[in-house]
């Protein structure tokens, strides 16, 4: 299993959540109204840094993993050019 962590511009959070769940995502957790600065720029929602961000976390099997990220990447192909749409995955493992 992979743990997915999406990073998408507050105003595509339903297409994000969309993806998710047309491709078997069933659990996600979503934090909206994320802050932050990175190399592709800065959402500090201030007149300087315009935006905010949302983050969605999903622990995934191989299956909807593959099939997530081929829709995040259609999604991706879809945004203006001043949008970023950026995901990560790290090995995940039930414990409780």
């Amino acid at each position: 299993m992979k743990m997915l962590i999406v990073i998408g511009p507050q105003s595509r959070e339903r297409e994000i959540r969309d993806v998710l769940r047309a491709r078997g995502a069933r659990a996600f957790t979503e934090v909206p109204d994320v802050l932050g600065m990175g190399t592709t720029g800065a959402h500090l929602d201030t007149q300087a840094f315009p935006g905010r961000e949302t983050l969605i976390f999903s622990v995934l099997n191989a299956e909807q993993f593959v099939a997530v990220i081929d829709g995040l990447s259609a999604l991706k192909s879809r945004l203006y050019p001043d949008e970023r749409l950026h995901a990560f995955a790290i090995p995940a493992e039930a414990v409780l």
